[in-house]
């Protein structure tokens, strides 16, 4: 019973995270360095908690693979990133 109580409070927040990020990004003043923002925390947050997670294979190539896709993933957002600071906020 316990992990269905986890379940269900794991849906509540994914829930309240969606329901807030449609009302922010409905308000006036929402731009590109906002949606920026989402997208870099959710992607990072993909790639730190890829490291703790142990495989099912196990072995130094799923670490590999880890630190190989974090890097290419901070290169895409430190473009990113450079991008929407110097573009349109629009």
């Amino acid at each position: 019973m316990v992990r269905v109580g986890r379940v269900v409070v794991r849906c509540v927040v994914v829930v309240a995270g969606v329901v807030l990020v449609t009302r922010w990004s409905g308000s006036r003043g929402w731009d590109g360095r906002h949606r920026f923002a989402l997208a870099a925390g959710a992607t990072l947050t993909y790639v730190w908690s890829a490291f703790p997670t142990q495989p099912e294979s196990g072995g130094a190539h799923d670490l590999l693979g880890n630190v190989v896709f974090g890097a290419v993933a901070l290169v895409v957002l430190a473009l990113a990133g450079r991008r929407v600071a110097t573009g349109p906020t629009g």
